[in-house]
């Protein structure tokens, strides 16, 4: 045979093994399978969402398939947006962390002043959340007391964003 001919042929063979062992190696940045890390349990279980906005809180408790607020002062809650709120805490799916830089807190809206919701099962805190600014269809979210700002999948700023009255149910 010819030289060129099995340099070549050695040469080809070592791109196939090459190919072969690049295949098979996983994608960089790929997780592995099963479930993604969560900064806080999935919450199925709980009663009551407590709702803190510029110092002012509104507790919102379940009943079946009633809700009512109790606090500042009782009343009955606006049935489509408590049951908005609830379902939005029970359906959090979360993505990766952005950052767990404490200075970055007030610059993603979570830091000391930001909306919180905490989440209660009669008088025990399941979690306690700082609710932060929506980027790219993402929520950034802290757990008090915590550094690291995680991604909520949706919009979910909205569905606690109001002020006490705004909880009430106000038909006749």
């Amino acid at each position: 045979m010819n030289r060129k001919t099995l340099l070549a042929g050695a040469a080809f063979a070592g791109l196939l093994v090459l190919a072969i062992v690049v295949m098979r190696s996983p994608e960089k940045g790929d997780r592995p399978t099963g479930e993604a890390p969560r900064p806080i349990a999935k919450l199925e279980d709980f009663d009551t969402l407590v709702v803190t906005k510029g110092g002012a809180s509104t507790t919102i408790k379940k009943a079946g398939a009633d809700y009512q607020v109790t606090t500042p002062v009782p009343y009955a809650a606006d049935k489509d947006s408590a049951k908005q709120a609830f379902e939005a805490i029970e359906n959090l799916e979360f993505g990766t962390i952005v950052t767990d830089q404490k200075s970055k807190h007030d610059e993603y809206e979570v830091g000391a002043n930001a909306l919180r919701v905490e989440v209660k099962k009669g008088d025990q805190a399941l979690a306690d959340l700082r609710i932060g600014k929506v980027a790219s269809g993402m929520t950034l979210v802290r757990q008090d007391g915590k550094d690291e700002v995680w991604q909520a999948v949706g919009s979910i700023k909205w569905t606690f964003d109001r002020d006490a009255a705004g909880g009430r149910d106000k038909s006749i």
